[in-house]
């Protein structure tokens, strides 16, 4: 399966990326301020607050699913705009989105 892990370098996304390699999937995964470390990802840069971005990057990669892991704790145009660019762009595509995310605070 192709698929694209949003805020891949982050602590999910990190993860999910190196789940997905392993069980032998096709995975790229975005990055803000530096690209992960797993081997046999293909890291790719994104600032999901730009949804033009966003749109170009789906379009090129055309993934079966994309797993959005984007958050910023201080960031609330990272995490709620940014779902919604993410969301948009994969329905436009007509893909398939699964949103997560890991949050060190309750409220």
């Amino acid at each position: 399966m192709r698929t694209l892990i949003v805020g891949g370098s982050g602590l999910l996304g990190s993860e999910l990326a190196r789940q997905c390699s392993q069980a032998g999937h096709e995975v790229a995964a975005t990055y803000l301020t530096r690209a992960g470390e797993t081997a046999g990802v293909e890291w790719l840069p994104l600032d999901v607050r730009r949804r033009e971005n966003v749109d170009e990057l789906i379009c090129a990669f055309q993934p079966e699913a994309v797993i959005n892991a984007a958050f910023r704790q201080t960031d609330w145009t990272t995490t709620a705009t940014g779902a919604a660019n993410v969301a948009l762009a994969v329905s436009m595509a007509g893909g398939r989105l699964v949103h997560g995310a890991v949050s060190s605070t309750c409220g």
